[in-house]
């Protein structure tokens, strides 16, 4: 009986001991997940207890010229997402970015995660670039007095002039610097193939000395169409500008100011008369009457719909007339290129004049002359070579087709001159 007894109480102890083990087992599992539950709360009330925001716009009310794209900035909430109210009048982007599609009116509506939104209210209506040639000029202060009282940026096309304080006004308000010409003579602008960009440079590197910036808007003296250069050598100028890089703007509505006997009433008639379109880019100059005619045109054209914008801004990358030397002279690719010299020495300091040729002759084609280590040799838009240290390099010519032909170039010591007793 004892043993039985005793066997009996050994198995009672080893049951309640499980039992205990059991229930601990469960106790440490249950503050396990009730932790757990408590991260996962803490997180969850984390999250659900940053502050909402509302979101703010830089424009509530915007006039958007027709194919114009311009940015809307929103803060508040870490993640915008945009909407148009109507998309066939104005697109916009995940960046902001709102472009003019049709002429109306439509809310732009940023939202951000809380779900709160702003919105601005677009209208979407002909736009207008006012330009100005040949300046600036000492009236081109009441001009830009004119621009400032109604709120207008123009795009001005700038010859070589010393008139620093009107340029740097222009920069310091808005306005957008493009180049017209060097020097403002069709006869030296013109007088080869290379002349009028290598005036540019020249103009470029002064505005980049005044204020700090070059242009590549360009508007050829005489238009595209002018009838003052030799056809083909223009033609070959007009394919050069997409070569270098530069933009070109004609213009499709002129305020007739530099014609003779013309005044500001005159003018204000002729661009109002030639106004009518989407899209206008109005030519006038920097003349004593401008400013005056101007004061007259800007409100008519706000009364017609229309907006004001710089040519920075217009959506393709030129516009030009439909010049005659596109029929005249349609484009003739080169089939090769040359240059008079294989190889060519150059002192240190010293210079040496390349000359290149195409096949046929009377192609279109644009020439554009490289070095290919600027350290040691420089080559002008000309073709002349420039020697800069010791060494050799690559001068090589491009045509517009693509055709290429290359010279090799070393630089050699300068040699000095010899001395002659007296």
């Amino acid at each position: 009986m004892s043993l039985r007894y005793s066997l009996s109480n050994k198995l009672i102890f080893a049951a309640l001991f499980a039992s205990i083990l059991l229930l601990c087992a469960a106790v440490s599992c249950g503050k396990a997940n009730n932790g757990a539950a408590q991260n996962t709360s803490d997180s969850d009330t984390a999250v659900s207890s940053e502050v909402p925001v509302d979101v703010s716009l830089s424009d509530l009310n915007m006039e958007l010229g027709y194919r114009v794209t311009r940015p809307i900035k929103a803060v508040g909430g870490k993640k915008i997402q945009w909407t148009s109210s109507d998309e066939s009048i104005a697109t916009v982007d995940s960046e902001g970015n709102v472009n003019g599609v049709q002429l109306g009116e439509c809310v732009i509506t940023a939202t951000n995660e809380f779900g709160r939104s702003a919105a601005c209210s677009v209208a979407v209506k002909k736009v207008c670039y006012l330009s100005f040639d040949d300046g600036p000029l000492g009236s081109v202060y009441s001009i830009l007095d004119a621009l400032k009282d109604n709120d207008v940026k123009g795009t001005f096309f700038l010859v070589n002039t010393v008139n620093i304080g009107s340029v740097k006004r222009m920069v310091a308000e808005g306005h957008v610097l493009a180049l017209h010409t060097n020097v403002n003579r069709t006869s030296v602008c013109y007088r080869t193939m290379y002349s009028y960009y290598e005036g540019l440079d020249i103009l470029n590197d002064k505005l980049e000395e005044l204020v700090g910036q070059r242009s590549n808007i360009i508007r050829f003296p005489g238009g595209s169409s002018n009838k003052t250069c030799e056809p083909l050598r223009m033609r070959r100028i007009i394919n050069g500008a997409q070569d270098l890089g530069y933009r070109v703007f004609d213009w499709n509505a002129s305020a007739q100011d530099a014609a003779f006997g013309t005044d500001a009433d005159s003018s204000y008639k002729y661009v109002l008369a030639t106004c009518n379109e989407k899209e206008e880019i109005v030519l006038m100059h920097d003349l004593s009457f401008t400013s005056k005619a101007l004061r007259k045109i800007i409100p008519a054209l706000r009364a017609r719909g229309y907006t004001f914008d710089t040519l920075d801004n217009y959506p393709d990358r030129n516009y030009q007339h439909k010049s005659k030397y596109s029929w005249k002279y349609p484009d003739y690719p080169a089939q090769a290129v040359s240059i008079n010299e294989e190889h060519a020495e150059v002192e240190v300091d010293g210079e040496l004049l390349l000359k290149a040729a195409m096949t046929p002759e009377n192609s279109t084609d644009y020439i554009v002359w490289q070095s290919a280590d600027e350290k040691i040799a420089w080559v002008s838009k000309g073709g002349l070579v420039k020697g800069i240290s010791l060494g050799e390099t690559e001068i090589t010519v491009k045509t517009t087709s693509g055709q290429t032909a290359s010279c090799t170039v070393k630089v050699i010591p300068k040699q000095e001159e010899s001395s002659v007793d007296h």
